[in-house]
């Protein structure tokens, strides 16, 4: 830069500041995550797993609960920033509600609800990592046609793969059968398997034991999942199968 005029020097000052405050500003930015769960999933719970999580890693973290109506008439769903690290927090200003397009993790614990979560917008094949289970429970639509209302599982599955950028996908309602626990412990195995959070296991399983919540089985839940996971599904995707009641068993991608 010896030779160079004042205005390359200009130039050059700015860029180089625009790319530290572009870094400090990707440092800075909250990893989101969205939860469609139903009622009795225990999704409240998770959400208050994370966020004890967090905070005991010193990350700043938001969460709100917005709540639906129980068996399957409506949505029940949770939203969290968490930062990627920890301090600073008078400088973090964190979102209450999810924004189309801006989801980068989205937790499901049944496939249709993944299935909803990807028709309003908020998972995305350049963002999101989807984790959701590939079991069914119907809908009330479902259960009142005349004759098989049951949505096509094959058409969700799809869907979930096409619009997605990573997937985990297993039957966590059998996981949670095997447990003797709630689906909800499975499902935060799921997560911290992710690697999408800076947040080691060991942080997950106090928060379960600071709860005081079904403890032993919880933690059964959690480590049944909560090893590093594929982040991408295999070619030739998953297979499922409708079982008597709407139920489904599938293959993990």
């Amino acid at each position: 830069m010896q030779n160079a005029t004042w205005w390359d020097r200009l130039k050059w000052q700015t860029a180089v500041g625009g790319h530290q405050r572009w870094r400090e500003a990707r440092r800075l930015k909250p990893v989101t995550i969205l939860v469609g769960a139903l009622g009795g999933d225990g999704g409240g719970v998770l959400c208050d797993w994370i966020v004890a999580a967090a905070q005991s890693q010193g990350l700043g973290v938001q969460a709100t609960q917005i709540p639906g109506v129980a068996q399957r008439t409506g949505a029940t769903t949770y939203y969290l920033e968490v930062m990627p690290t920890p301090g600073r927090r008078a400088r973090q200003v964190l979102a209450l509600n999810p924004a189309i397009g801006e989801v980068d993790v989205a937790l499901a614990t049944e496939l249709l609800e993944a299935g909803r979560m990807i028709f309003n917008g908020f998972v995305t094949p350049d963002r999101t990592t989807l984790i959701a289970s590939t079991h069914r429970v119907l809908a009330i639509g479902e259960r009142t046609a005349m004759g098989d209302g049951s949505f096509d599982v094959g058409r969700l599955l799809r869907a979930v793969k096409e619009r997605s950028k990573e997937q985990i996908l297993f039957d966590m309602d059998q996981a949670a059968e095997e447990s003797g626990g709630v689906i909800n412990a499975v499902l935060l195995g799921a997560l911290a398997g992710s690697g999408r959070l800076p947040i080691p296991d060991a942080a997950f399983e106090a928060a379960i034991r600071h709860a005081g919540k079904s403890v032993d089985t919880n933690l059964r839940g959690l480590r049944l999942r909560s090893r590093p996971c594929p982040r991408r599904a295999r070619p030739g995707g998953a297979r499922a199968s409708q079982a008597p009641g709407g139920g489904a068993a599938a293959s993990r991608t």
